[in-house]
């Protein structure tokens, strides 16, 4: 028994058909036994059989079973030179079983010679290769000389190449199916090729950006431009296209290192940008804006912009620019209108000195303005006649609604400092809003008879004066 147990765990024996162990002849010199010719026989009988079941490293003999490794592997192999020798890792790494580097026939009828050669065509076989030309026509392939096989479009109804199809200089990448040959590596070259490539799907960039030529962009499906965009080789600003949830506004921003970005608007040529349907104001086009002879107020806007809420906002035309003047004139010399106490006067207004688009009216001493919101200011003086008493207030008072508005400034003459007849001046300002047309006068109260003033006698006498303004 030159072997003990059952593969893979045999181990070797010495046996001399009677005794076992690794002392056999040490049992023998002990039992005692004379020289005894069968028992040597037998006993190396056992160790020939042993040799002869090894397996020899000069490649004499041959397995007759797997030979498990133990966890080791085999050192220093030569690379397979047939399809029934395995091969080193160096091989695959360097992809030797599936590329072929001795390509000929032509660029329509090409021929494959890997090593080690195959013998037959099985589905599955993959096989890389440099093509040496463009091919014209459908195309096919031979491999080892094992026979002609069409090469297929791996689009599910193996179409038969077109011309171009497989590139000059490029890597081919072909499959047997069983019956042909596809070319995998037709989709890289279509899009390659395809002058017109369409998407199956969205396009997803995966974190990527996607880079555009210099004056190169996005066209519509007529081939005209839509978006190009120019490039400056030291930029480091951008804009940003924001969209928006529902209830709120998509945003295109500027963006980019520095802290203050302009963001640009620019026609061609004469042309402007435009907002909507209306163009934006520059220095370049304000000039040929159409002018407004009759702006009405309530419909005219202006644009402004709100540093605080960081946005553009529409402010009616106006604001605060002066609608009419409005003053009480007399001759040249010719004292006020007389103020006399124990009611309130109303004081005289005849002129209307200015009056924008003729918003206001003025008759028997009231101004009649429209709907809006208005500043109202005045200025009534008033020169009292000698005695105590000298006191004087101004009011702004709704003649339409009969009620006051606003009083003036307060305003008293001393007569210990005043022994002559002086003058003072009480001042008011209010700001009105009406929803319709309302008739207004300015009044005054005082405590001792009084004129509205003393003439100056240089020029023509003003004794009353009313600003009003676009609140």
């Amino acid at each position: 028994m030159p072997w003990n147990g059952s593969a893979p765990n045999r181990q070797a024996g010495r046996t001399d058909g009677v005794r076992t162990g690794d002392d056999v002849y040490a049992q023998q010199a002990a039992a005692p036994v004379s020289v005894d010719a069968t028992l040597f026989d037998v006993h190396d009988t056992d160790l020939k059989d042993m040799i002869n079941a090894c397996y020899k490293k000069d490649g004499g003999n041959t397995a007759t079973a797997d030979l498990p490794m133990g966890g080791f592997k085999f050192t220093n192999v030569a690379e397979a030179a047939a399809r029934n020798q395995f091969a080193r890792f160096s091989q695959l790494q360097d992809n030797k079983g599936q590329y072929v580097g001795t390509v000929g026939g032509t660029a329509d009828a090409i021929t494959l010679t890997p090593s080690p050669a195959i013998t037959a065509y099985v589905a599955g076989q993959r096989f890389t290769f440099i093509a040496g030309g463009d091919n014209t026509t459908a195309a096919t392939v031979n491999v080892s000389g094992v026979g002609a096989k069409d090469i297929k479009r791996p689009d599910g109804s193996a179409t038969a190449l077109s011309a171009g199809d497989i590139i000059s200089g490029a890597i081919a990448d072909i499959e047997y199916d069983g019956t042909n040959f596809l070319l995998l590596s037709w989709s890289a070259t279509k899009l390659l090729n395809d002058a017109a490539p369409q998407l199956a799907a969205d396009l997803d960039t995966n974190g990527n950006d996607v880079a555009f030529d210099d004056a190169r962009g996005i066209t519509d499906d007529s081939g005209n431009e839509q978006l190009v965009f120019q490039k400056t080789a030291t930029a480091v600003n951008h804009v940003e296209i924001t969209n928006a949830a529902a209830g709120n506004d998509p945003v295109i921003s500027a963006a980019g290192d520095d802290t203050d970005i302009d963001l640009v608007l620019a026609g061609k040529g004469t042309g402007v940008p435009k907002i909507g349907t209306s163009a934006v104001l520059s220095t370049t086009n304000i000039n040929d804006l159409t002018e407004d002879t009759s702006p009405d107020f309530a419909n005219d806007f202006i644009v402004t912009y709100d540093a605080s809420a960081g946005i553009a906002k529409k402010v009616k035309l106006g604001i605060g620019a002066i609608v009419a003047i409005i003053e009480d004139q007399k001759t040249q010399n010719t004292a006020g209108q007389t103020l006399n106490t124990g009611s309130d006067q109303v004081r005289e207004l005849n002129t209307l000195v200015y009056n924008r688009d003729s918003l206001v009216s003025l008759s028997s001493n009231r101004f009649t303005l429209p709907a809006g919101t208005w500043e109202i200011a005045w200025d009534a003086p008033f020169a009292p006649d000698s005695g105590s008493g000298r006191l004087h207030q101004s009011f702004l008072y709704n003649q339409t609604d009969s009620a006051v508005v606003a009083r003036g400034m307060s305003s008293y003459l001393d007569t210990s400092v005043n022994n002559e007849n002086g003058q003072q001046l009480s001042s008011g300002s209010a700001v009105v809003t009406i929803a319709g047309s309302k008739a207004f006068e300015i009044r005054s109260r005082v405590g001792i008879q009084s004129t509205t003033g003393d003439p100056a006698n240089f020029g023509t006498e003003v004794y009353t004066r009313v600003t009003v303004r676009r609140a």
